[in-house]
């Protein structure tokens, strides 16, 4: 039935869809704000725009997706850029935006028009970045199914330092178990900026299992150091939680479609649901493995990104660090799918 018979059977459009606004106030996520989605077809999302609008949880037909690391929801004002200190603040989610200027491990490089030394902690500043201009629109076409767009834009700047915008698009499908992420980062300054990012994609129980069907089309499989080496022949099995067990990590150069595009799926044969991510590996050229079955730490991550994770100082010194010129904008471009068998 189109969407516009469905509206003769009902006085509120939450019956088919809902979008719910709130503000969370337990704990250190006080203040936080919160979206919840549920596209009326076994399709839940939470975004927090006071992170980055990052994809706190996803659901597929009341089944979790994501990762959720111990910390919870922890506002940004708690924020520590030094070292590893990143990780008090990381709830991993469904998606952690890693950047702008830096990812991975930390290290200190030059910045801006100063080219004084600054120190760059993990993953960079970018997911602990408030929404401004934060927007909620039901896109109701005249000739097909409403689609729910959220819209924000993130600033990252500094004075005499480098300056980024990142707007970010998040489109809703409620005719199908779809959703798209839109990113454009722009160097707002009049200096060239050093420019790293990486869509940190977490997958957790009970999705995540030893009985998870990974098909990563990879063409070269790298291991990290010595210890994800030992395990390459078995980077795409998942184990049982092991007890301490330390992380795995691979870079893998994934094939690519006639568009530019590389994906992957997942797939429980037991829940009989999986996904699937299709990203435009032009300018997202990089793909990184985290592979960790520890007990409690129980997560797969499968990021791609432009840049690989030894850090800002080893990209810009073994030639591989990308820049914005300024005023200069890059596009990136996400499509999930939810599945069934």
């Amino acid at each position: 039935m189109k969407y516009t018979e469905k509206l003769k059977y009902i006085g509120n459009r939450n019956q088919l869809f809902t979008v719910k606004n709130y503000i969370m106030t337990d704990g250190k996520a006080n203040g936080v704000r919160a979206i919840d989605i549920d596209n009326g077809k076994g399709l839940f999302l939470t975004l927090l725009p006071d992170r980055c609008m990052d994809i706190y949880q996803l659901k597929y037909k009341g089944v979790n997706y994501s990762y959720i690391s111990p910390v919870g929801v922890v506002h940004p004002s708690y924020y520590d850029n030094r070292g590893i200190e990143f990780l008090r603040n990381f709830f991993a989610g469904f998606l952690t935006t890693c950047g702008l200027a830096t990812i991975c491990s930390p290290s200190e490089d030059v910045v801006g028009v100063s080219n004084e030394l600054e120190s760059l902690g993990l993953h960079g500043r970018i997911s602990n970045t408030p929404a401004d201009n934060f927007s909620v629109t039901i896109d109701e076409k005249t000739d097909g199914e409403p689609e729910i767009l959220i819209t924000a834009v993130m600033t990252e700047a500094r004075l005499f330092g480098d300056k980024y915008t990142l707007t970010r698009e998040i489109r809703i499908y409620t005719d199908k178990n779809k959703f798209e992420i839109n990113d454009t980062v722009k160097n707002i300054g009049f200096g060239k900026s050093p420019h790293m990012i990486l869509y940190h994609l977490n997958y957790g129980y009970p999705f995540l299992c030893e009985d998870i069907e990974i098909d990563l089309p990879s063409t070269e499989t790298i291991p990290v150091n010595e210890n994800a080496a030992k395990g390459l022949s078995e980077w795409n099995k998942f184990p049982k939680p092991q007890h301490g067990m330390e992380e795995q990590c691979y870079y893998h150069k994934l094939e690519k479609d006639s568009r530019g595009y590389s994906c992957y799926s997942l797939f429980n044969p037991i829940l009989k649901t999986g996904i699937k991510v299709e990203y435009d590996a032009v300018p997202l050229d990089y793909f990184i493995q985290w592979k960790m079955p520890g007990e409690s730490d129980y997560v797969l991550g499968l990021e791609p990104g432009n840049c690989h994770g030894g850090g800002r100082k080893k990209a810009r010194e073994e030639g591989v660090l990308k820049f914005l010129e300024p005023q200069e904008q890059v596009k990136y471009h996400l499509v999930i799918n939810l599945f069934d068998n």
